[in-house]
């Protein structure tokens, strides 16, 4: 069994859940197939595609030089030539997509994971040539595949939905995993000293992503300014690139001593801030699956996130759910976790991870290739 990896997503971002999920992904596949080739863009700053390619003599590498710039290189017409004349020989059997690219090929199966439904669900938030485009290609990567997998139940549900065209059974969900005790112990103290920090164990709640509309970080802007209860609160932030506007409109609030910016942190750095919060928020309006909620429960923190999309999914009965559009209700489930023993719901957090596995999920995947080959 032969498969190609259409590495384009390692172009796209410097780091995220896509990229996480293939860092995993591309560990374990080389020992349950016979050829495995990974194209990678020629230039990138993916921390995700840096520890994959430590791995490199467990699979074939291969350099694209033709993924930017996106208005040209990315159109599907056009990469599929590329990837067929330079990439892609006979021996192939399985084409698959990290992000949306396809392959005009009838000889080889092609597959396509779904993450979510940003671009449809909030067309007009983000309305601009460049969300269109990715649209663009994403109908003509679904239309032309042979099986797509999506991540979570949810985002099967709202596939359907926005492409009714697709039939069910084209549609497989493979949940993400986690490896839960995986990072190399850092301590609180050692992240203060180097980010310069002024945070002490359990007086701060973390905030993990970005700040773009869907993921709703003004909710917690608005909280510190409607009640009054939460003046004195902080949130450390990880994530999301530079803060400079968002410190702008907290300037303007007078809530910088509220929010923390952290850029970037290292997982075993991420892992420290986790185990030391007194919770993770995730107010997100849209996730199509949401692993910071698993991370933060394999790690001991308490999950207070959004009721919607994926996330009741995937946090089972171990978070506390709030309306993302109500401050309100973001103060109930606060005061839930406050009234609940600590003990308790660390408990209930780990457990609820154990429905998940990497390993699990790879042999899914696995099981995928090998029906499509033998369809």
């Amino acid at each position: 069994m032969n498969i190609f990896i259409d590495g384009l997503i390692f172009g796209r971002q410097k780091w995220g859940g896509i990229s996480r999920m293939w860092e995993e992904y591309l560990v374990r596949l080389p020992k349950y197939v016979s050829k495995l080739k990974l194209l990678i863009p020629f230039r990138h700053n993916n921390r995700s595609l840096s520890k994959i390619l430590e791995h490199k003599e467990n699979f074939q590498v291969a350099t694209d030089y033709f993924y930017w710039p996106i208005r040209y290189f990315e159109r599907i017409p056009v990469r599929s030539k590329i990837l067929r004349f330079l990439h892609v020989d006979d021996s192939i059997d399985v084409f698959h997509s990290t992000f949306f690219s396809t392959l005009y090929k009838k000889n080889i199966k092609k597959i396509v994971t779904v993450h979510d439904m940003i671009p449809e669900l909030f067309q007009k938030e983000l309305a601009d040539k460049w969300n269109d485009l990715e649209i663009i290609k994403k109908r003509k990567t679904l239309k032309n595949a042979d099986k797509i997998i999506a991540v979570s139940q949810n985002t099967r549900k709202d596939l359907l939905r926005f492409y009714p065209w697709i039939p069910g059974d084209k549609i497989e969900v493979i949940h993400h995993g986690l490896l839960p005790g995986k990072d190399n112990y850092v301590s609180l103290n050692e992240i203060c000293q180097k980010y310069s920090l002024d945070i002490e164990q359990g007086n701060y709640f973390l905030y993990v992503g970005n700040r773009n509309i869907y993921k709703n970080f003004q909710i917690l802007v608005t909280l510190v300014e409607k009640k009054p209860k939460y003046r004195g609160a902080l949130f450390l932030c990880v994530g999301g690139g530079k803060a400079n506007q968002t410190i702008k409109i907290l300037e303007e609030k007078n809530q910088v001593k509220n929010f923390i910016f952290l850029d970037y942190v290292s997982d075993d750095e991420l892992a420290a801030l986790y185990r030391n919060a007194l919770a993770l928020v995730f107010p997100s309006k849209y996730e199509g699956f949401g692993l910071p909620v698993l991370e933060a429960m394999a790690h001991e923190c308490p999950v207070v996130c959004s009721d919607v999309s994926s996330l009741p999914e995937v946090g089972g009965d171990a978070a506390f759910y709030f309306d993302p559009d109500s401050i309100e209700s973001l103060d109930d489930a606060l005061k839930r976790l406050s009234k609940t023993d600590r003990n308790e719901v660390v408990c209930k957090g780990k457990q609820n991870t154990h429905r998940f596995s990497w390993e699990r999920s790879t042999k899914n995947l696995i099981k995928i290739y090998k029906e499509i080959i033998s369809a």
